[in-house]
């Protein structure tokens, strides 16, 4: 499996405070099953989590792989970020401040919780607008898309991707990013499920679980897409074409 939404690179967000507990983490996740992560620390958070494109971010980054190696842990790591919306969103993009997973032209965005649907909109076609692909992080997390969780069919439309993360449909952020988290799945409006963990013992790392159910639940071909080809096709930034229920 690949996991592109984890927050593991240690002590720059509120993901893993340590070397020791990352380790915890990459181990955890391989033993799992999941051989290739995308890493995506919080980024473009006003004075909390900006960890922009710099030198500080890439030597944590290339620290950590070079760490992995070192003990034996045969996870391979790329990068990318969890990107916090904002209006100029496209101009730190463009200035090289924030990038794509993997470097791609796939960005990882987030949103806040309760953030109106016509400003998640006008972002995400702004990123359209310029040739960039909006992955929308959690949405099921979103009141606005637990009320009418049928936007996000607008959005695959468009060219947009969605992300669901794994303890959303075991119910860890409650009934109602449960019920959304499944009702997507239901209709096919899932691109991608990761783990989005932030430590080895409170939203981990481990996919097994996950994939279990989506295998179950959803079928062979549909769990592939959605931890592995899906994955793959953004770290090689390659077309993802959105295919809706009817032609399932």
């Amino acid at each position: 499996m690949i996991d592109c939404h984890i927050h593991i690179l240690p002590g720059i967000d509120d993901g893993a405070n340590s070397f020791d507990e990352a380790l915890k983490m990459a181990r955890q996740s391989y033993q799992s099953g999941v051989d290739q992560m995308i890493v995506t620390p919080h980024s473009n958070q006003f004075q909390r989590y900006e960890n922009y494109y710099d030198k500080t971010l890439l030597k944590v980054f290339h620290d950590f792989k070079e760490t992995l190696k070192t003990h034996d842990i045969p996870l391979q790591i790329y990068l990318g970020m969890e990107i916090f919306a904002s209006d100029d969103l496209v101009e730190k993009i463009e200035n090289g401040q924030l990038i794509g997973l993997n470097s791609t032209r796939y960005y990882l965005v987030e949103f806040a919780f309760n953030e109106e649907i016509d400003y998640i909109e006008k972002l995400l076609m702004q990123l359209l607008d310029h040739h960039m692909i909006p992955i929308i992080a959690h949405p099921e997390r979103y009141t606005c898309f637990q009320k009418e969780p049928w936007l996000i069919y607008r959005f695959l439309k468009a060219g947009c991707l969605s992300q669901i993360n794994k303890d959303s449909v075991f119910g860890f952020f409650g009934k109602s990013a449960m019920h959304t988290a499944k009702l997507l799945l239901d209709y096919h409006l899932v691109s991608l499920v990761a783990s989005d963990g932030h430590s080895s013992f409170w939203r981990d790392g481990a996919m097994d679980e996950i994939q279990t159910y989506l295998e179950y639940h959803y079928g062979l071909r549909y769990a592939k897409d959605l931890l592995y080809d899906h994955p793959q096709a953004i770290l090689k930034n390659k077309v993802i074409i959105f295919h809706s229920d009817e032609n399932q």
